[in-house]
């Protein structure tokens, strides 16, 4: 689905276009270049594009697969960058993963956008409203884009750092439920976006490093500091993962000793048991003589020893901590 498209020279956006086709001409006019927006596209819909843009064919059919690691690749005149983006979705505490492949040329960007979490207005918006990085050329909007995505994921890692937060706190508190559930799936999410984002890095140093030399030298120098705010991200994507295994580790020592506690008590009070069992066992059993059976008060006896032995075991037990 076509979300927006325009031609931009010298800095501003000097047509909006409805279809695809109506922008083919305008991006051969000096200085101009176009953007286009689409939302999960058909597969006409590419080929529409690909015959604009004279987009090479295994580009396309690459795009058309899902589930593509953040990359960089040629394919004659025209790139194709793949970037994942993420919102965090607090109540679930689910990342949720989108993606954007764009390809891009000298006088043409087009990013396909995939999934909720890949709104690119923002982008779009900001480039807009400077004239000076606008009029750099698709480099400009290249940034843009990058940008954008890269800044999205600070709330993300910070909803996962609160999150991160509050069940190393649950872990080390009294209460007996314990999170183990919730600190395999904070898990999950913190690794899946580590995926998403740690392989970012390669495009970026690709692009700083001169790979595309149609780059202006300005646009180069922003992304320098660019990479430094995605290497900074990932530093504490990486932490965040390394505390997740040491709440998960802290967890399962928490989760011993309960078991073990546990156990001690039952084990006390089997223990305790056993000797009313034991004696009411005994005199239970036919025999012709057992001590104090026949006596005036051997009843009460027997009931006095089974309730002194059973005070003595608690008051033991008790001292050790075990009841």
């Amino acid at each position: 689905m076509l979300v927006n498209a325009a031609l931009y020279r010298d800095g501003h956006r000097i047509q909006t276009v409805e279809t695809l086709a109506a922008i083919r001409d305008g991006c051969t006019e000096p200085d101009t270049f176009a953007w286009i927006g689409l939302f999960e596209p058909d597969e006409a819909e590419f080929n529409e594009v690909r015959d604009i843009f004279g987009l090479h064919e295994l580009a396309v059919r690459d795009a058309l697969a899902r589930h593509h690691r953040p990359t960089l690749e040629r394919y004659d005149d025209t790139w194709l960058l793949v970037v994942k983006t993420a919102t965090y979705v607090d109540p679930q505490e689910v990342v949720d993963i989108g993606e954007i492949r764009v390809f891009f040329g000298e006088t043409f960007v087009v990013a396909v956008r995939y999934g909720e979490a890949s709104p690119m207005a923002a982008a779009r918006a900001e480039l807009e409203s400077r004239p000076d990085l606008l009029r750099l050329g698709a480099g400009a909007a290249i940034y843009t884009l990058l940008d954008t995505v890269i800044e999205n994921y600070i709330p993300v890692l910070e909803g996962l750092d609160n999150d991160i937060d509050e069940v190393e706190a649950q872990v080390f508190s009294d209460d007996r439920d314990f999170p183990t559930q919730r600190i395999y799936q904070l898990n999950r999410e913190v690794l899946g976006f580590q995926r998403g984002v740690s392989p970012l890095r390669g495009p970026i140093d690709d692009i700083v490093s001169g790979k595309i030399d149609w780059i202006p030298t300005e646009v180069a120098k922003r992304l320098v500091d660019l990479r430094g705010n995605l290497a900074r991200i990932i530093e504490q994507i990486e932490e965040d993962a390394k505390l997740l295994h040491t709440v998960l580790e802290a967890n399962l020592t928490q989760v011993n000793i309960q078991q073990n506690d546990d156990m001690r008590k039952i084990s006390a009070w089997v223990a305790m048991a056993a000797i009313p069992a034991a004696i009411g066992g005994i005199y239970g059993m036919n025999f012709t003589y057992i001590p104090f059976a026949n006596h005036d008060y051997g009843f009460v006896v027997v009931l006095g020893i089974m309730a002194l032995s059973m005070l003595y075991l608690w008051s033991r037990f008790k001292r050790s901590g075990w009841v």
